[in-house]
């Protein structure tokens, strides 16, 4: 957050305009909304003993994540296409009145007061989710499976390992966190679908390589972060995983099914788009970005593994890995694709592309499966 707002304010410096810097502000605050909601759902429907529903409030917590992707994922859809809503009236909406603040009196002053409404919204969440945090009663990871009425429900199959994919399966549609970067994600892809499906026709085949993987980018960025929210619930119950007769690199290779599932169902919508629009060339490239996430997964891995030895040592390194995963979760996701833009470049070829994009996943997911 802190160097989102620094950048933002180099930016405004150097385009003489406040713009950045209150659009950052509003993105942050706008995205602090649905977590710190979800806090304090879930830790009243805990306080209350079952006697809120569970029901309601997940149904809450998803929609409260996918707030922001809507809101953002619109503006998109507005900035492309400057016709649909005029500067006049832009000007008096909330968000959308940013980029007008330079030339326009009343976006300015409306772009001002939306940035105080969020900052009190986020400082009333804060006020109650902060104390509910230090009292260690919100349940989450595969510890909350192991009460007195069921004991290790999710690991009856045969098999430990055939129990954690099935584990993690089932997570992916019940989790809290899991199943709201689901939804978003599909939000995320209904709108870039539909824009990419309105724009195709007017591409080159260069164009349409390299906006199809823009567009099927994001998608893997988000799979990329599913094994980390697993590792995280993993990590709340430590001494249980620890125990187990699993081996890390098995406890990796479990979550390996849920992560392909979950980047093929978002990218099925695009490739049929493909298909429909008669561009079958750009679908194989598609297919192939798996391997982003395939790779973040082992990442996830190391660094779980990581914690586990600072943890075990007592060493306090734990917050700069912490730190330290997103970038390394995202370096990972991104080797595959930079390899494949710059191959497209190199030989303006989208089956080279597809080639060096493949080659690059598999030696990067290779090598840090040894490390």
């Amino acid at each position: 957050m802190a160097s989102s707002i620094i950048t933002a304010i180099i930016v405004s410096a150097i385009i003489h305009t406040p713009a950045p810097v209150l659009i950052t502000a509003q993105a942050l605050l706008l995205g602090l909304v649905g977590p710190l909601m979800g806090i304090v759902a879930l830790d009243t429907v805990v306080g209350r003993r079952g006697s809120v529903s569970a029901f309601l409030t997940r149904s809450l917590i998803v929609v409260t994540n996918s707030i922001p992707w809507v809101i953002a994922l619109t503006l998109l859809m507005l900035s492309e296409d400057p016709a649909i809503i005029s500067p006049g009236i832009a000007q008096y909406v909330p968000l959308i009145s940013d980029p007008f603040i330079t030339n326009h009196q009343t976006a300015l002053i409306n772009s001002v007061i939306t940035t105080i409404m969020l900052l009190a919204i986020d400082a009333y969440l804060l006020i109650n989710a902060g104390p509910r945090l230090l009292r260690p009663r919100i349940p989450g990871g595969p510890e909350s499976l192991i009460t007195a009425n069921k004991p290790f429900r999710g690991f009856r199959f045969r098999g430990v390992f055939t129990g954690l994919v099935r584990y993690y399966m089932r997570q992916l549609i019940s989790a809290r966190g899991s199943l709201g970067l689901v939804v978003g994600g599909s939000l995320m892809a209904v709108f870039l679908y539909v824009s990419l499906a309105t724009s195709m026709n007017y591409l080159t085949q260069f164009e349409l390589a390299i906006g199809v993987m823009a567009y099927a980018a994001p998608l893997a960025y988000i799979t990329s972060f599913l094994p980390v929210m697993m590792y995280n619930a993993e990590y709340s119950a430590l001494p249980i995983i620890l125990t187990m007769p699993v081996t890390p690199i098995r406890r990796m290779l479990a979550k390996i099914p849920m992560v392909l599932t979950t980047y093929y169902a978002l990218a099925v919508p695009i490739v049929a788009i493909l298909t429909v629009l008669h561009h079958p060339s750009a679908i194989p490239p598609v297919l192939a970005l798996a391997v982003s996430p395939l790779a973040s997964t082992v990442m996830s891995a190391i660094v779980f593994q990581l914690e586990v030895r600072d943890y075990l040592g007592g060493s306090q390194a734990l917050a700069i890995l912490n730190l330290a995963n997103t970038v390394l979760i995202i370096t990972a996701a991104s080797i595959p694709i930079i390899a494949f833009v710059a191959a497209q470049v190199l030989t303006m070829s989208i089956t080279y592309s597809t080639m060096a994009l493949l080659m690059t996943g598999a030696v990067e997911t290779a090598v840090l499966t040894l490390a």
